[in-house]
């Protein structure tokens, strides 16, 4: 490891306000550690999914001998996250208590741009500032240092996801690249960027933004949540669901959408869920009911540990009998999505096209993975957050840290899909069509998923 690359990685005690950041003892750190390894093994259901229990005890104890004295909270959250990652649960999130991010948002500067990665490189999507020399379509080789194959290398493993997927990680990197950049590195107010273009590199100082100008520049208009529309020309539907919003207005669109299909006699059908759109277990189910002639079964089991527990306003879901089978483990008994499923009397029998990234994730991944299992529809796109078996959620147990003040969320309830092996277990749903994008295609704001699946549509025609 570099010297520069332990600069970059070590964040260090920061005077912002009149305050500085927060930090922690050997003994305190030991202390946090001990206790989310404790509530994580009383609670998470699927904590050995993706990795034994020997695996589990040897990331913690190798997590305890690599602390080191007085690091701030941002440092230790480096440290101990990737180590809850390695569960493999895209739902076990993790945040950093919201007084020591404000000393951070109020007081640092953030680098002016957007970036994409594409096979393992990055490049500048969009510049927020006015500069001649930074440019959209320039590769940064570069951070302050630091190679950017080095650099998504060490932080990728700050962002959770099921199994051992990356499209989620990776997308997760690219959203957040800015914000996290200045929370976890030490910086100034300007960044050292080396970028390349042709074969040529220059290495340029780009002076930061401040967080309130970064979130202005970055602000997207917000788009409909629910939204269908007809091409008539090649006889296609296209259903785009960005929030499932409540139960009623997203069964009331569902309905009103199938209608149409009907009454215009549509062949074609696309549904976009590259969103993390759905809001219910009951979401996917009521989507695919609407896909199939056949009763259909939605989740296989669902799994709980012996001291299952939810958050105070979901009491209500303990009533669901559990029990316990010949092996040991704790299941729900009752649960709508568990009982045979039946299609919709106006269900639509054309050609069905699934669009998917690594923000399809949860409920949307679910319901891709019912598609895929009963090849139902081609999938296209990049492969899913969530995945294929299933996923652990449900009403999410909030745990602070004692000393930290880092907050876990563990979800309660292992829900394991009713589908065919695909053999490829750590994985997600592996999309049928592979579109992988270009950096010119972000520059000019091309959506080439949807284009591919429109072009495959339209050679028909």
């Amino acid at each position: 490891m570099t010297k520069l690359f332990t600069i970059l990685t070590l964040f260090f005690v920061f005077i912002a306000n009149g305050q500085s950041l927060n930090t922690l003892s050997i003994e305190e750190q030991l202390e946090d550690i001990e206790f989310i390894k404790t509530e994580l093994k009383n609670l998470h259901p699927g904590i050995y999914t993706y990795q034994s229990e020997q695996e589990f005890e040897t990331e913690f104890e190798l997590l305890k001998v690599n602390l080191e004295t007085n690091q701030t909270i941002f440092q230790f959250y480096n440290k101990i996250v990737p180590v809850i990652n390695q569960i493999g649960c895209g739902h076990t999130t993790s945040k950093i208590p919201s007084r020591e991010l404000n000393k951070i948002q109020k007081s640092r500067k953030y680098l002016p741009i957007e970036i994409k990665i594409i096979n393992d490189k990055i490049f500048i999507s969009k510049v927020l500032i006015d500069t001649k020399n930074l440019l959209p379509g320039l590769e940064i080789l570069s951070i302050d240092g630091v190679s950017a194959s080095e650099f998504i290398k060490s932080n990728l493993n700050r962002y959770p996801s099921d199994g051992r997927i990356l499209s989620r990680k990776y997308q997760s990197l690219e959203k957040n690249f800015s914000v996290d950049y200045s929370k976890f590195h030490y910086t100034t107010d300007y960044f050292k960027i080396e970028v390349g273009n042709k074969g040529e590199s220059e290495l340029l100082t780009i002076d930061g933004i401040s967080y309130k100008d970064f979130k202005l520049k970055t602000n997207q208009p917000k788009l409909e949540e629910l939204e269908f529309t007809i091409i008539d020309s090649i006889s296609t539907a296209i259903i785009t669901v960005r929030d499932s919003k409540s139960k009623k207005a997203f069964d009331d669109f569902l309905e009103n959408s199938f209608y149409q299909i009907q009454k215009n006699e549509i062949s074609n059908l696309i549904i976009d869920v590259r969103y993390d759109s759905f809001d219910r277990d009951s979401d996917g189910a009521e989507l695919f009911s609407y896909l199939t002639s056949e009763p259909f079964q939605y989740y296989d089991k669902l799994e709980v540990t012996e001291n299952y527990d939810v958050p105070k306003g979901m009491r209500w879901l303990t009533h669901y009998p559990i029990e316990q089978n010949s092996t040991g483990k704790y299941y729900w008994k009752i649960h709508p999505q568990l009982e045979m499923q039946l299609p919709k009397t106006n269900a639509f029998f054309g050609k069905v096209f699934v669009l998917t990234d690594g923000f399809t994730f949860s409920a949307t991944s679910e319901f891709s993975s019912i598609v895929k299992s009963k090849k139902r529809g081609l999938i296209i796109g990049l492969e899913t957050g969530g995945s294929y078996y299933g996923n652990n959620s449900g009403g999410m147990l909030r745990k602070v840290l004692p000393n930290s003040g880092i907050i876990v969320y563990i979800p309660p309830i292992h829900y394991i899909l009713a589908v065919k092996d695909s053999g490829n277990y750590p994985r997600g749903v592996i999309p049928d069509i592979t579109v992988t994008e270009s950096i010119n295609d972000f520059i000019l704001n091309r959506d080439l998923i949807k284009e591919t699946t429109l072009n495959l549509i339209q050679a028909e025609y």
